[in-house]
């Protein structure tokens, strides 16, 4: 029997979609598909050093490459990405779509109207299932946590960070920002005789940056794989992490207590905002706790191609301030930080893991057994 190929893709920027895709390329495999990654960004990156796909090929929307590549295979996986999908439709091929963000979407993207199936990850417990849309859990890797009594140190995860061709000034602005208000924390500890483990990971020329621009930090300052990361959550006392989906339901799962930074991006001010309405991002710092010497940002009242721009221009006006206003602005962030990891920490991750329980069960699995059954191989492998 042919093994059925699947051509897979995610959204170019950001870790959350790829490492989605990643996670349903292995158990795909697993079970009798081939895969192969068509894309470019920080997908593509991390994509390439997965080991997860046969092929992975970098593409661009409407070349003779991709629609090679979407010739040759059976039907395509897309995880949030458009352009690909576009291509794939346009030529009757058979879409899959894989959704995180629908529960926030003010308009679907047309494409994925256009799917065989779209799937949408559930974020709020209380979702009903989408029209179109069918629901599934939470789309993160299936870990049991570790004992907390053996958890020591911070964890600080700024995310991505940047795009394929590097950070940009606003991710660098965004990462010192971070490393100043935790220095501050640091340097102002409410219990000086303990040693607070830090470990700040974000992605690899970000990282590069960072050091070449703070040689002086004494906070250790590293690029790893995603499983690594897992490894690092699972192992922390604490984590304090930007509000992106996929880290903040991966260390839900490991029950974790996890705090939060600001936002680099309108879909992660929309969880940031969810997660305070929930109860479950206590004191969390958003950009209005910055000071005066902030911008007023007032998103809602933009049009929603409007509101990511306005957040990168504030982080950006972090360039434009003098080292005393900067530094100002990063010790309230470092009296949060204070405020945060000094909380009774066990009630919060209990009550942050009750909410991923909630969720319901594991999606990657829910999605595998669909493609399972329409490709026919079901049956064949005794599910």
């Amino acid at each position: 029997m042919t093994r059925p190929l699947l051509l897979c893709s995610a959204y170019p920027f950001g870790y959350g979609p790829v490492v989605k895709l990643m996670l349903l390329a292995e158990k795909l495999r697993q079970v009798g598909f081939r895969t192969l990654f068509a894309g470019s960004g920080i997908a593509l990156t991390v994509a390439s050093s997965s080991g997860l796909f046969e092929e992975v090929v970098e593409t661009q929307p409407g070349s003779s490459d991709a629609r090679r590549i979407i010739g040759s295979a059976d039907a395509l996986l897309s995880v949030m990405e458009r352009d690909l999908t576009r291509d794939a439709l346009e030529v009757s091929k058979t879409v899959y779509v894989v959704d995180s963000l629908r529960w926030m979407r003010e308009e679907i993207p047309r494409p994925f109207l256009q799917a065989r199936e779209y799937w949408c990850q559930r974020f709020l417990p209380s979702d009903v299932d989408p029209a179109p849309g069918t629901l599934v859990g939470p789309l993160v890797k299936p870990m049991v946590t570790s004992h907390p009594c053996r958890r020591s140190g911070l964890v600080v995860n700024l995310g991505g960070c940047e795009t394929a061709a590097g950070p940009s000034e606003e991710d660098i602005h965004y990462g010192k920002f971070i490393v100043m208000g935790i220095e501050a924390m640091l340097a102002r500890r409410t219990t000086p005789n303990r040693k607070e483990t830090v470990r700040l990971i974000a992605g690899k020329r970000c990282i590069e940056r960072l050091t070449k621009d703070l040689p002086d930090c004494r906070i250790t300052m590293e690029s790893v794989t995603h499983s690594e990361a897992l490894r690092l959550f699972d192992g922390a006392e604490s984590v304090l992490t930007s509000p992106g989906l996929t880290t903040t339901l991966e260390c839900f799962q490991l029950g974790v207590p996890t705090f939060f930074l600001p936002p680099q991006n309108y879909s992660q001010s929309k969880i940031l905002s969810l997660l305070a309405h929930e109860g479950l991002a206590p004191g969390f710092f958003d950009w209005s706790h910055a000071g005066s010497y902030m911008p007023n940002l007032s998103l809602e009242d933009l049009p929603l191609e409007e509101r990511t721009p306005a957040i990168r221009r504030t982080i950006k006006s972090l360039g434009a301030l003098s080292k005393h206003s900067v530094l100002k602005s990063s010790e309230l962030l470092g009296e949060h930080i204070r405020d945060w990891i000094t909380q009774d920490r066990g009630a919060i991750a209990e009550r942050q893991h009750g909410f991923f329980e909630s969720l319901g069960a594991n999606g990657v699995d829910s999605i595998v057994s669909y493609l399972l059954k329409a490709f026919g191989l079901a049956s064949a492998l005794g599910n």
